[in-house]
C-alpha cells in the first residue's frame, strides 16, 4: 500500500513519501512512534508481573505478549534493550541476543525445552483453552513459527525446521479450522439498493468481517470494538471522503491508504480474495444510486476508484488506487471499526509451514501441498510447479493487509528493489534506524545502527 500526496492532503511533510522510498531517518515520526508504543506495551508487561498477584497462567500470557512485542523490535530495529523490569534500565542487546530472548521467554510459556517433531505441550502454563483475544499454547507457536521462519535474517542460523514443525503442530492439532463455504457470517455492509451486495460472508471473507470475533481461524487477535476497545480504523484512512454515502458512515472518510497497481494486479480476476480485499470501479451509495465526488479533480463527478495511480507525489489523484477493503466495513459504522485483527491465524500456519519445508531441503515442490490448500480456498487452480519468486506472490495475495509484507521481502531479498515510484535502495535500509530522541535520552546506552 501507499498514501499518496494529494494536493495538499497527506503529504505530511513528506514522512509518508520517505517510507515509500526507503528514506527515512532516525528522526521519523512513524519509526518513533512504533519504538515507543513497542516499549510502552513492554513496560505495561514488566508491570503487571512485577506486582504480583498473577496465576501461572496468566503470567505465562503476560511473558508471551511480552516476547511478541520483543520480536517486533528486533524485527524492526535489530539492536535493541531489553528491559524486564520497570524502572530498570538495561545495556544495547545484539540482534541475535534478543532473539535468544524471544525464543526462551516463547518456549518458558509453551512448556518445553525445544521446538521439535513429537514434542509434548501438555505442561504448558497457557493451556490449549480456545480463546483468540488470549495467547493459549497455539497462540505461542504461532509466534515462534514466525520467529523462527525469520531466524536467518535475524541471527544468521536457519531455523526452518523448527519453523515447520511449530506451524504443523497448530495445523495438526485440529484446534482451528481453515473458514471455507461453510464459515460465513451476515454481511453487515449489505446496501438495500444494491443487488450485487451479498447476503453473508463466506469464507476469506468472513475472517476478517466486522463480526470475526469467534472465527475458527483466528487463534490470536487484538480486539477491537467500536465502543469499548479503539484503534481499528482502516474505514477512516482507507476511504474517499464520498464513500461515507456508501456505509452511512458516522464520520466522513480521510482518503489515505492505497493499494499498488502490481499488486492489485498480481490477483486473477476469478481469485476470490480480489474481490474482498479490494475496491475499485464506479462507486453506489445504501440506495445504488452514483456516489459524487464533490472534490473531484479528474473532471468526472462520479466516484470511481481506478487502478492506476498517476503519482506518489505531489499530486495524486483523489480517486486513484484500489483501496484496501479486507477488513471490510458495516452500515452506519462509527470511525472505530469491530473487525478484530489477527496476528496468529491458520492460514498463515500452512504457508509457514510450507515456505520453512522449501527453504530446509531447498526444494519449492514441498511446499505445493500447503499452498494449494490455501489457493483452494481462494477458488483458484492449483499449482503443479513452485519456485520462491511465486511463493512470495502467493504469499502476498493470502496475507496483505496483515503487517507481513516487509519482513516477507526482506526475507526474500527484495525489500530494496526499485517498484512504482521508488528506486533502489540501501541493504542498511532493511533495519530501520533507532529513534534520535532514544539515543539522546540514553545517555550513550544507545548506539544508532549502521548506515543511519
Amino acid at each position: 500500500m501507499c498514501i499518496a500526496a494529494k494536493g495538499g492532503d497527506w503529504f505530511d511533510g513528506g514522512i509518508l513519501v520517505e517510507l515509500h522510498r526507503h528514506t527515512y531517518t532516525p528522526t521519523h515520526a512513524f519509526i518513533t512512534g512504533t519504538w515507543n508504543g513497542s516499549y510502552g506495551a513492554i513496560n505495561t508487561c514488566n508491570e503487571l508481573i512485577s506486582k504480583g498477584g498473577l496465576d501461572a497462567n496468566q503470567v505465562a500470557q503476560v511473558r508471551a505478549l511480552r516476547a511478541y512485542f520483543y520480536m517486533r523490535l528486533c524485527d524492526l530495529y535489530g539492536n535493541v534493550k531489553i528491559v524486564t523490569s520497570p524502572g530498570v534500565d538495561a545495556p544495547q542487546s545484539s540482534r541475535a541476543d534478543v532473539f535468544k530472548f524471544v525464543e526462551s521467554e516463547l518456549l518458558a510459556a509453551i512448556g518445553v525445552s525445544e521446538i521439535k517433531q513429537g514434542m509434548v505441550i501438555s505442561g504448558s502454563p497457557l493451556g490449549t483453552a480456545a480463546n483468540a483475544n488470549r495467547i493459549n499454547v497455539y497462540g505461542a507457536l504461532g509466534i515462534i513459527a514466525k520467529l523462527y521462519l525469520n531466524a536467518e535474517v535475524y541471527t544468521g542460523t536457519k531455523m526452518y525446521d523448527k519453523a515447520a514443525a511449530a506451524a504443523g503442530y497448530v495445523i495438526d492439532s485440529g484446534v482451528y479450522r481453515l473458514c471455507g463455504d461453510a464459515c460465513k457470517v451476515p454481511n453487515l455492509g449489505k446496501r438495500a439498493g444494491v443487488a450485487s451486495d451479498p447476503a453473508e460472508l463466506v469464507g476469506y471473507a468472513a475472517v476478517f468481517a466486522p463480526n470475526n470475533d469467534n472465527n475458527p481461524e483466528n487463534i490470536f487477535t487484538v480486539f477491537y470494538d467500536e465502543a469499548r476497545a479503539g484503534g481499528m480504523n482502516f474505514s477512516q484512512m482507507n476511504l474517499h471522503y464520498s464513500s461515507q454515502f456508501t456505509w452511512n458512515f458516522q464520520d466522513q472518510p480521510w482518503n489515505g491508504y492505497a493499494t499498488l497497481e502490481e499488486f492489485y494486479n498480481s490477483y486473477s480476476d476469478a481469485d476470490v480474495r480480489k474481490k474482498n480485499n479490494f475496491i475499485v470501479g464506479p462507486q453506489l451509495d445504501f440506495g445504488g444510486s452514483a456516489v459524487l465526488d464533490y472534490a473531484s479533480d479528474d473532471g468526472n463527478l462520479e466516484l470511481n476508484y481506478t487502478p492506476k495511480i498517476n503519482e506518489l507525489a505531489p499530486n495524486s489523484k483523489r480517486e486513484a488506487g484500489a483501496r484496501p477493503a479486507k477488513f471490510s466495513f458495516k452500515q452506519l459504522g462509527r470511525p472505530e471499526m469491530n473487525n478484530d485483527y489477527p496476528i496468529v491465524r491458520l492460514g498463515e500456519m500452512y504457508l509457514i509451514r510450507a515456505e520453512a519445508l522449501a527453504r530446509n531441503s531447498s526444494n519449492w515442490a514441498l511446499a505445493l501441498p500447503d499452498v494449494n490448500v490455501i489457493r483452494a480456498r481462494a477458488k483458484v487452480p492449483a499449482y503443479t510447479t513452485l519456485d520462491a519468486n511465486e511463493f512470495l506472490k502467493e504469499r502476498g495475495r493470502e496475507m496483505f493487509q496483515e503487517g507481513l509484507r516487509r519482513s516477507d521481502l526482506i526475507r526474500f531479498g527484495k525489500y530494496n528493489d526499485a517498484w512504482w515510484e521508488k528506486p533502489v535502495s540501501q541493504a542498511f535500509r532493511n533495519i530501520f534506524p533507532i529513534p534520535q530522541d532514544a539515543i539522546n535520552a540514553s545517555k550513550g546506552t544507545l548506539k544508532q545502527n549502521p548506515g543511519y
